[in-house]
């Protein structure tokens, strides 16, 4: 059997959502939102940003439910290529930036987290003649020192990620650090893994059938030194699934590693070198149906996890398959549980979510292509 996996191209990813954005002192002009991101920062603050054909917006919602809006308009020659809205928020809760590409290279604002306002700006020039919309951003360990990343693969197959950093001033420094992986080893959007200062290789598909998928392991390289020691997470027991399908990663905490693949939860520890695994139940409703998940977000404390996992079932004579949206998983980390399913009525894509743990509940924003939602799932049963 084969197993198809669901990609952005059955997702959609233009929606529309009227928001208005002007200068100062004129009047509100409507515009179709192109991307959004969010997440929540350390200290329960959610930020949401909006991307225009000329602008953008940053909402930032205090846990106290104070709001606050900033945004700022471009030139119509910043012209955008298609590319997911990028948001990062340090460990401290001091600073966030989000970042999205345009014609020349990728924009970055920097955002005064405690004061609501904006910070600089940075314009990061393409390194490679061809860009893949696999760039990251993100801040180092629990530092708040920025990094970009920018990536492709050279001609003899081997990936190349180029890093650059912001400096505490909010000038992009000059200096590039080079990493590359092995050939044909392939990355994503989530091999990005800032908190560890690393990128991880993913394993080269030589079959599209898990059972001839040989093991793999998976190796990582250092975004900003050459010194650092090596990282590698070795093929889970009894399961190929990690070089198959290409699983997405996640860093609940400074100790291990999430790997998500079809039908399974990994996680790695990387000082008892032990796995624990859980199974991702499938709702089935079609002939020739697949689920795969997506890469996660964690609660800050790591201990509470959403997995969006993206549904669709494919043509049974032909190539193809159509979507039938996303659904949520809300994990506990420590007992590797599920505990609850988040699913929208009409099979609607998800296009961004953050999850918070407030302590006796859970709160998870999503959008679904239009407005951003707020929902609220009680610990207290768990909790006894």
């Amino acid at each position: 059997m084969i197993f198809l996996r669901p990609s952005w191209s059955f997702i959609a990813i233009a929606f529309y959502a009227s928001i208005g954005l002007a200068p100062a002192g004129s009047k509100p002009i409507k515009k179709a939102a192109m991307e959004v991101c969010a997440d929540y920062s350390g200290v329960g603050d959610l930020a949401q940003a909006t991307v225009f054909s000329d602008g953008y917006q940053v909402v930032i919602t205090r846990r106290s439910g104070q709001t606050m809006e900033l945004s700022e308009r471009q030139s119509a020659s910043a012209t955008r290529a298609v590319s997911k809205c990028h948001l990062a928020i340090s460990a401290n809760s001091e600073k966030a930036a989000i970042a999205f590409a345009t014609a020349s290279g990728i924009f970055v604002r920097l955002i005064d987290l405690p004061r609501g306002e904006f910070a600089q700006s940075v314009e990061v020039p393409h390194v490679f003649p061809i860009q893949f919309d696999i760039y990251g951003l993100g801040f180092i360990g629990h530092t708040s020192q920025l990094a970009i990343s920018q990536a492709h693969y050279q001609s003899t197959g081997e990936p190349e990620i180029i890093t650059q950093q912001v400096n505490s001033s909010g000038i992009l420094e000059q200096d590039r650090h080079r990493a590359t992986g092995y050939a044909y080893s392939e990355i994503y959007a989530s091999s990005y893994d800032y908190g560890r200062d690393r990128v991880w290789f993913l394993c080269p598909p030589v079959s599209v059938r898990i059972d001839r998928q040989p093991r793999c392991t998976l190796t990582s390289a250092s975004l900003t030194s050459n010194d650092e020691p090596a990282l590698e997470v070795p093929p889970p027991p009894d399961d190929r699934v990690i070089g198959s399908g290409q699983p997405n990663l996640g860093s609940p905490s400074n100790d291990s590693i999430a790997m998500l693949a079809r039908h399974r939860l990994w996680v790695y520890s990387f000082t008892s070198k032990a796995f624990h695994q859980m199974n991702i139940p499938e709702t089935a409703r079609h002939i020739r149906w697949s689920e795969f998940p997506r890469a996660p977000k964690f609660t800050a404390d790591g201990r509470y996890a959403a997995i969006p996992v993206d549904m669709s079932h494919g043509f049974l004579f032909e190539e193809g398959g159509v979507s039938h949206g996303t659904k949520i998983l809300l994990v506990d980390m420590n007992a590797l549980s599920i505990i609850e399913t988040v699913q929208p009525e009409h099979e609607q894509s998800l296009v961004d979510f953050a999850l918070r743990n407030d302590e006796d509940s859970l709160t998870l924003a999503t959008n679904w292509g239009k407005d951003w939602q707020v929902s609220r799932t009680p610990l207290s049963r768990l909790l006894k």
